[in-house]
């Protein structure tokens, strides 16, 4: 069975409802699927730092709904960040908004991108006050 970090159906009808977008289903699961990754049995991303940049990247990159995948990135990370008692700190919305411009440009360096986005993630990462904290998930 596939797993996914955060819930296929929920994603489609927010971008439904909120936004009047539809979503290629396939695209969009394998962007959920991919901060799941394994290898030999070993996550390939144990941090919460990780996945959320791989998330966020994999959201954007795989283009899985007809318009608003930048908008649809933001939505579904900061989702998954708060389904596991963290949130973005509120002073950096704003440079999150330019990261998913910067992503979705043209640019070609993967490696660099990702290495940036995981650094960028584990810095400005912040627990929700009121929520227990997540080692690894």
């Amino acid at each position: 069975m596939r797993r996914f970090c955060v819930d296929p159906d929920e994603v489609i009808k927010m971008a439904v409802e909120g936004f009047g977008v539809t979503a290629q289903r396939s695209r969009l699961e394998s962007a959920l699927a991919a901060p799941l990754h394994t290898f030999s049995g070993q996550e390939l991303m144990p941090e919460i730092h990780e996945k959320a940049a791989v998330l966020f990247r994999s959201m954007i990159k795989d283009h899985p709904f007809s318009d608003g995948n930048k908008r649809m990135a933001i939505y579904t990370t900061l989702r998954f960040l708060s389904a596991r008692g963290l949130k973005i700190e509120n002073k950096e919305e704003v440079t999150l908004r330019l990261l998913a411009l910067l992503v979705a440009s043209d640019v070609q360096f993967k490696d660099e991108e990702m290495e940036y986005l995981k650094i960028w993630f584990k810095t400005h990462l912040v627990r929700r006050p009121g929520r227990p904290p997540v080692i690894k998930q």
